[in-house]
């Protein structure tokens, strides 16, 4: 299958947003990107804080939170990434489970991090793995490490 320019410059193109006066705006990209936002009487998107004052909605994005005040989960529509924290409450890792992306293929993508003595993340790796029925169709991995401020190396 070939791809035209015009295809091409269609996946970053924005098809509709509709005016915030109207209450709503839909932004949807041929990239299987959409978002919603409503709008307050201000014309400021609407959002929701909990009683600790931490966000915990803004449009179709949802937040949860642990008692320390970490962020556990983030759910946008169908995906969901979910937060791991160590025992200094540092980030440890997080998994994004994405059912639905571009070509039906669904994916998971796994991070860890770890830190030095004074609390510096010192590396981190992605993992990504695609799917396909019950099987999986394919992984990638990557990983960058710092020894020393400035002197990161990918592999």
């Amino acid at each position: 299958m070939e791809v035209s320019w015009e295809d091409k410059e269609a996946l970053n193109t924005l098809f509709e947003t509709i005016h915030p006066a109207a209450g709503i705006s839909l932004d949807l990209y041929a990239f299987c990107w959409k978002e919603e936002y409503a709008y307050d009487d201000a014309n400021d998107i609407d959002y929701r804080l909990d009683d600790a004052n931490r966000l915990i909605a803004r449009g179709n994005i949802n937040y949860v939170y642990d008692s320390n005040g970490n962020m556990t989960d983030e759910t946008f529509g169908v995906r969901v990434t979910s937060y791991g924290y160590n025992h200094n409450n540092r980030l440890a890792g997080t998994v994004t489970v994405n059912p639905w992306i571009l070509e039906s293929k669904p994916e998971t993508r796994t991070s860890s991090y770890s830190y030095d003595g004074l609390g510096r993340r010192v590396s981190d790796s992605e993992s990504i793995t695609k799917h396909e029925g019950n099987g999986i169709l394919g992984k990638r991995r990557k990983s960058v490490y710092c020894r020393r401020l400035n002197a990161c190396r990918t592999r």
